[in-house]
């Protein structure tokens, strides 16, 4: 009953600033008050009561109660960052990283900060943020000597190999009779290198890699903690990244996706629950999608966004977010349901001033209106260039989303035209390079057919090379798009007999893993062949 209380004392307040002592009181049951709302995830009354509580110290008070005003700015700056209000956060953070007294006081306001950093696109800022705390940590000589060995390529195949083979027989059990160094500030320190893997992605490609391995020798050495389930759910996304490249496009992701389940599995023996999102976000985002039927990831990125939400983690809340449309356009979820979640989500972002995340959305929600209306609300410009096309974040996105655009509109060379724009740019993920490598391989037989040329012919066919290595892991995701492959070669080739089987699979494929849109493109695509 401690709201009716400090609600009471707040409407009282001029009396109460007469006395010192009933002061600091006052602040103590405000702060209370805004714990108990920060645990039912209401951050804007949070937000409310520490400000008042804030109010109601006195000028000296870092100095005369330490830990009530460390404790007051960083739960201010969390509810405030998780409202939305960035600027009144950096000050709370500010006032922490100024007078706190040593690192450990202060790693969380860092952590709070650099997540502020990334919302407002400022990734360089939170990386080098990211570096100096760690270099604070003790991990000055992997940073400064080991790493930049790793990303010449020294000793880091054979380092991945080691970690792998020894990850992939591991069990849960064995995991966690790993004991925790005490001693060392692991759980900082993974903390901050599991974000600095995310922002190495946009600042430093080069360093994921060695950065998640560095992850997982820590893990092995010292201890399982929750931020070494980031450590293994990154370190498995950072493999089928490594993957994406066309010279190694064929491997299959056997390994990584065990080491990912395995990471999964630890999150009930461990507790996690502020890591959820994040967790959700590069599982089912960036892992799941391989193994897995690509709805259910949908689904559970849905989930993840809610988590990430309800514990102020708007940072994995919109990752989430941005990976659910992505991955429910992929696997053909209704458009319109779509175009809601999709507005709904970009009114939250907006309502955070994350601005990538909105970049991202409106992206989306223009594939989504061009698949809905056939193009006619894109007749006044594609609009990429207020999306930021110079950005090269944002590029594999522009790229793959006009790619889609133009296939499903019919308008094959310009599908081709993007695609190659997207392969060009060398930044496209494995599961972006799969999923396009497929479009690209249909729409091609449409140029050959037009324009009778066999120069096209080598797309299609090294699409079903791929694919057909895809499918080994996840029949269901990939295996009806080898066969409506197959069969428009086998049609060009006139091959008829097989062409009609393979038609035939390629439907039944696709209706069973629900794949609707492509279900209805292999009944056109039969349709034409008869």
């Amino acid at each position: 009953a401690v709201f009716p209380i400090v609600d009471q004392i707040n409407r009282g307040l001029q009396s109460v600033l007469q006395a010192p002592a009933m002061c600091i009181a006052s602040a103590e049951l405000n702060l209370e008050a805004g714990v108990k709302c920060c645990e039912q995830s209401d951050f804007s009354t949070s937000n409310t009561y520490l400000t008042k509580a804030l109010s109601l110290l006195p000028n000296e008070a870092w100095a005369s109660h330490y830990n009530l005003s460390l404790q007051m700015h960083f739960l201010s700056a969390k509810s405030a960052y998780s409202c939305g209000d960035s600027e009144k956060a950096c000050k709370a953070v500010r006032a922490i990283l100024k007078e706190g007294s040593c690192i450990e006081d202060k790693v969380d306001a860092y952590f709070l900060l650099v997540n502020i950093f990334q919302a407002r696109e400022k990734a360089e800022n939170a990386y080098l943020t990211c570096l100096e705390v760690l270099v604070d940590l003790g991990e000055k000589d992997f940073l400064n000597d080991r790493l930049p060995d790793y990303c010449d390529g020294k000793d880091l195949v054979s380092m991945v190999a080691e970690i792998t083979r020894n990850l992939e027989c591991k069990t849960e059990e064995q995991m966690m009779a790993i004991k925790v160094d005490g001693a060392l500030k692991i759980s900082y320190i993974m903390k901050f290198y599991s974000f600095i893997a995310v922002l190495a992605f946009f600042v430093k490609p080069k360093v994921v890699l060695p950065i998640c391995c560095r992850m997982l020798e820590l893990t092995l050495a010292h201890g399982v903690t929750k931020h070494s389930v980031m450590g293994l759910l990154q370190y498995s996304a950072a493999l089928c990244q490594r993957s994406s490249c066309k010279t190694e496009i064929a491997s299959h992701v056997q390994a990584p996706c065990i080491i990912a389940k395995l990471a999964m599995s630890l999150l009930n023996r461990i507790e996690s629950s502020d890591i959820i999102g994040r967790a959700f976000s590069v599982y089912y985002g960036l892992i799941a999608h391989y193994a897995e039927p690509i709805q259910s990831c949908g689904k559970w990125l849905s989930k993840g966004f809610e988590a990430g939400m309800s514990n102020g983690d708007t940072f994995s809340a919109f990752f989430c977010a941005n990976h659910h449309i992505r991955v429910s356009l992929i696997g053909g979820d209704n458009l319109s349901t779509l175009l809601r979640e999709s507005e709904y989500y970009l009114s939250v972002v907006e309502q955070h001033g994350n601005i990538l995340s909105k970049k991202l959305f409106l992206m989306y929600q223009q594939t989504i209106r061009v698949l809905i209306d056939k193009g006619a609300s894109n007749q006044n410009g594609d609009g990429v260039n207020e999306l930021g096309q110079s950005d090269v974040r944002m590029a594999e996105t522009i790229h793959f989303q006009k790619a889609l655009q133009s296939f499903w509109l019919g308008y094959a060379e310009r599908c081709h035209h993007y695609v190659l724009k997207l392969l060009q740019a060398n930044v496209i993920g494995r599961h972006h390079r799969l999923i396009i490598s497929f479009y690209h391989g249909i729409s091609s037989f449409t140029q050959i057919k037009r324009h009778r040329t066999s120069k096209l012919k080598q797309i299609p066919k090294e699409a079903i090379v791929t694919l057909r290595a895809a499918a080994k892991d996840s029949k269901w995701n990939y295996g009806n798009k080898v066969h409506l492959l197959e069969a428009e070669l086998s049609s060009y080739e006139g091959r008829n007999e097989d062409a009609n089987s393979l038609y035939a699979a390629a439907i039944i494929a696709s209706r069973s893993s629900r794949f609707i849109h492509e279900q209805g493109l292999a009944c056109e695509l039969a349709g034409l062949h008869y």
